[in-house]
């Protein structure tokens, strides 16, 4: 058995070697359970080359049922994540409009920051998580300052006793998800 899975490391690091796409590799090494699994099958009970590979087939036989049912589960969760994974719509990036350009101008003005500074946070894309002490502020900057796109990941419901120092969280609207409650104050 350990002759077996030796060779298999030896293909697995040839091919890392030479470069060769992992699906070939994984195509190599299968080959070799193939036929390691037909040397079983063919060879009588006690011959040394069967006895040198693990003397039963049902070994070799568990072992590919086990990567068979891996590599299904791997296909199965890179579908799923194909079919779950969002739609990229494309943002046009030209020209500032005229209402961008009086509310951004002292940010264009500063020669830190520019037009160049603004256009690159205009396109920006920024994931808030958690809209507590911290958070809240952070989203009224990012809407200030320009910040194309964001969004806030939150799974708690506020009340509320619990929206002390969160400035985003007005106390209308108590027991909705606090996803949904910054939206109004950084809308600006």
């Amino acid at each position: 058995m350990i002759l077996v899975l030796s060779l298999a490391a030896a293909l697995w690091g040839i091919g890392v070697v030479m470069k060769t796409p992992v699906r070939l590799r994984l195509g190599m090494i299968g080959a070799l359970w193939l036929g390691v699994v037909g040397l079983h099958l063919a060879l009588p009970d006690g011959h040394p080359l069967r006895l040198a590979t693990g003397g039963e087939a049902r070994v070799w036989l568990a072992f590919g049922v086990v990567a068979g049912l891996v590599a299904g589960y791997r296909r199965l969760v890179g579908r799923l994540r194909e079919r779950a994974a969002p739609q990229e719509v494309p943002v046009a990036s030209g020209a500032f409009r005229p209402a961008e350009l009086d509310r951004y101008a002292r940010h264009i003005i500063l020669r830190e920051i520019g037009g160049p500074g603004q256009r690159k946070l205009k396109d920006s894309k920024v994931l808030v998580i958690g809209a507590g002490g911290l958070g809240s502020p952070a989203l009224m900057y990012l809407a200030g300052a320009g910040s194309g796109r964001w969004a806030l990941s939150m799974t708690t419901r506020w009340t509320g006793p619990t929206c002390s120092g969160r400035s985003s969280m007005p106390m209308r609207g108590s027991g909705c998800p606090r996803s949904f409650r910054p939206k109004s104050p950084c809308a600006g």
